[in-house]
């Protein structure tokens, strides 16, 4: 009995959903998911880096981890195989009008199972905490803010990475302006000479 209570749709609907929110804080709260500006901004970021240093660190550890990805996995396995039943491939694939296309009526009525709906909350969180853990990285490495984009992953998503594609196409906007305008200053002091 207090393995079956282990196991049951709520406790894996409820330990998935708390289990992806440390990874999310840590994204979030990265010194990196933010954007730092002007000279204060430089100053400041000395001392961020030797106070978040091992957070980063930390960060970077837990989100390249497999057993990450690994225990999600077990998680949403162990909800899939609560959530089965003989009827489930019928009503995913249902036979009419078009074989093997599945009917929104046939996956409504199996979302009204609990299990089925837990299976499918953990595929979700699954998916959306890898798409923010894409962000996360990508950010990093173009060095634009993320922290916006990943609080949309959290709550919606695709939408975070939208959010982020836009984000990274607005940077590039202002980094070329910024050069563009470097440059017009250089040829301006020296009066004019290319």
């Amino acid at each position: 009995m207090p393995c079956a209570a282990l196991l049951s749709p709520d406790t894996l609907f409820s330990l998935a959903s708390v289990a992806v929110m440390p990874l999310y804080g840590m994204m979030i709260c990265s010194p990196r998911a933010k954007l730092a500006r002007g000279r204060a901004a430089a100053c400041r970021r000395r001392s961020w880096r030797l106070t978040f240093a091992p957070v980063r660190a930390q960060t970077r550890r837990v989100l390249n981890s497999d057993a990450l990805w690994l225990a999600l996995a077990g998680v949403y396995a162990a909800a899939l195989v609560q959530s089965w039943r003989s009827d489930t491939l019928g009503l995913m694939f249902s036979l009419a009008p078009t074989p093997a296309l599945p009917q929104l009526t046939n996956i409504a009525a199996m979302f009204t199972r609990p299990a089925a709906a837990a299976a499918s909350w953990v595929h979700l969180l699954a998916l959306d905490l890898f798409v923010a853990r894409h962000v996360f990285r990508d950010a990093a490495r173009r060095r634009v803010p993320a922290a916006h984009s990943l609080v949309l992953c959290m709550m919606f998503g695709p939408t975070g990475l939208l959010c982020h594609a836009a984000t990274v196409a607005a940077a590039e906007y202002m980094r070329r302006r910024r050069r563009e305008a470097g440059a017009a200053a250089a040829v301006t002091t020296r009066g004019g000479q290319p």
